[in-house]
Parts: C-alpha cells; sequence; structure tokens
C-alpha cells in the first residue's frame, strides 16, 4: 500500500498500476488506467495513447469479471443452484465495485469499452480523411456522435462537418454545423467563426444530400443514438440482415469479413478473432 501511494504521489501512476496487477487488484489497475486516459484527454496530448489506455483498463475489467465468475463456479461438490447463488453474489459484488469507484474514470467498470471505442472510431475516421477515403470518413465520424461523454463534441462535428463537406454530403454538413453552432460552452468568438462559414458554404451550396443515408446513420447524428459500426471499415452492419461478420469475444464488437481479409485480429481490442 505505501509503495502504492509513493509511487502515485510521484506520479509514477504506470508503475502504481503494474503493482496493482501483480496484486490481482484489477479494479483499481482498471480505474486508474481510465484516469490516466482522461488525463491524457483532456490535454489533448495523443488520441493513440488514450485509446491504448482505455484498452488496457477495458481488458483488465474483463480479467476481474473472468478470475470472480470463475472463482465463484470454482468447487465441483456444489449443486446448480449454489452455483447459481455463488454466481449472482458475484455479480452484485461486481456492481457494487462500480458504484463504489465514483468519478468519471470509475465508469471503465460500468462499460468497460466505451472508451476505447470511441478512440478507434475517431482515429480510424482520421486516417480514412488523411488517405482520401470521404466517404468512410463521414460515415465513421458520423458514429462518434454518441461518445460526447468522452470526446469533445467540438471535436466530434467539426470531424462531421469536414467529412461531409469533402464527400459533398451538404445535408449531412448542415446538421453537424447546426451541432456546432447550438453549442452552449463554446467561446463567442468560435461561434462567430462557425457561423461565418457556414454562410460562406451554404450561400454556394444547398443543404442536401446527393444520395439518402440509412436511418440509423441519421438518428445517431441528431440524437446520439449507436448502432453497430465494422471496427474496421466504421460502416453500418445490419446485424438482423448482414451474414459476414464477426463479434469478437472479447470486447464484443463487430467486423465484417470482407474488411478483414488475412487480418486474424480484432481491429479494436487486437485480440485474436480465430
Amino acid at each position: 500500500r505505501k509503495a502504492k501511494k509513493y509511487l502515485l504521489d510521484k506520479g509514477e501512476k504506470l508503475q502504481a498500476v503494474e503493482l496493482y496487477r501483480k496484486a490481482n487488484k484489477a479494479t483499481d489497475a482498471a480505474k486508474l488506467l481510465a484516469m490516466i486516459a482522461e488525463e491524457v484527454t483532456k490535454v489533448q496530448a495523443d488520441p493513440l495513447r488514450a485509446k491504448k489506455l482505455n484498452v488496457l483498463a477495458a481488458l483488465e475489467v474483463e480479467r476481474f469479471r473472468k478470475t470472480a465468475l470463475d472463482m465463484s463456479q470454482v468447487n465441483g461438490d456444489t449443486d446448480v443452484a449454489q452455483t447459481t447463488m455463488k454466481t449472482l453474489d458475484t455479480l452484485m459484488t461486481m456492481d457494487q465495485a462500480t458504484a463504489d469507484g465514483g468519478g468519471k474514470a470509475a465508469k471503465v467498470l460500468d462499460n468497460a469499452w466505451r472508451g476505447a471505442a470511441a478512440y478507434h472510431y475517431y482515429l480510424l475516421a482520421q486516417r480514412q480523411l488523411y488517405n482520401g477515403k470521404m466517404d468512410a470518413a463521414m460515415k465513421t465520424s458520423i458514429r462518434l456522435a454518441e461518445y460526447e461523454d468522452v470526446l469533445d463534441p467540438k471535436d466530434i462535428y467539426s470531424l462531421v462537418a469536414l467529412t461531409a463537406f469533402h464527400n459533398k454530403y451538404f445535408g449531412i454538413c448542415s446538421r453537424a454545423f447546426i451541432k456546432l453552432e447550438t453549442m452552449t460552452n463554446i467561446p463567442e468568438d468560435d461561434r462567430e467563426t462557425i457561423q461565418n462559414l457556414a454562410l460562406s458554404i451554404f450561400t454556394k451550396n444547398s443543404p442536401l444530400d446527393p444520395h439518402q443515408l440509412p436511418e440509423q446513420y441519421l438518428s445517431c447524428l441528431d440524437t446520439g443514438t449507436p448502432y453497430y459500426a465494422c471496427t474496421a471499415s466504421g460502416r453500418l452492419i445490419q446485424v438482423d440482415s448482414e451474414r459476414s461478420f464477426i463479434m469478437c469475444r472479447t470486447c464484443r464488437h463487430y467486423v465484417l469479413e470482407r474488411e478483414i481479409q488475412n487480418v486474424n485480429n480484432c481491429p479494436l481490442c487486437h485480440s485474436s478473432l480465430l
């Protein structure tokens, strides 16, 4: 305990994480990793580093859950009813660990992969943008609208507006500008710049799209309603009708088989898909 406090006081948080892991305190390790990721986010230093930290935090949560459930069923002499009761007690203990965490970092215990997914799609949209894949970048950036609690909303809708503009989806671009203009926590100078930019765009281009996007994209952009998005391409996956997709057993996110030919690992958490 003293060693952990000493490391935390010195700011050596990753070393403290390692001590927590060696002591099998997976929840503490996960919360500390999420806290480090949150600090990286605040200074906007490195979204890739933030994603890696969130993945590590989520993996620690998964390790905690697996260990807890395995221990609840370790005694082979117990009957089904006793095993069920032990498992329920374990799940309630896990819920209590989440409730006791407090603060933003503790959310990793409740929804372990949320932060990792947010940064994954954010980085994917950036790569697609810089590779000139504007349609893919626009659709991936729309998926980010669910993650306003993880990413800066200004970054989200600026990316949507930029990719939609280059993809000539001026209807989507207009929706993104409305989101930006109606934010309550941006400086008035920034708001005026956004309004002037919108005026210059939409005096030349009608706010219309060349094709209607599926309703899932529009609902996500307008209200943050989530949908299944391929972790390799960011595209919508219709789980009820699509057949050629794989769900990662670790992070439980989906990927289209055609997007990962000759790849055996999940694009989000890098666990094996075999």
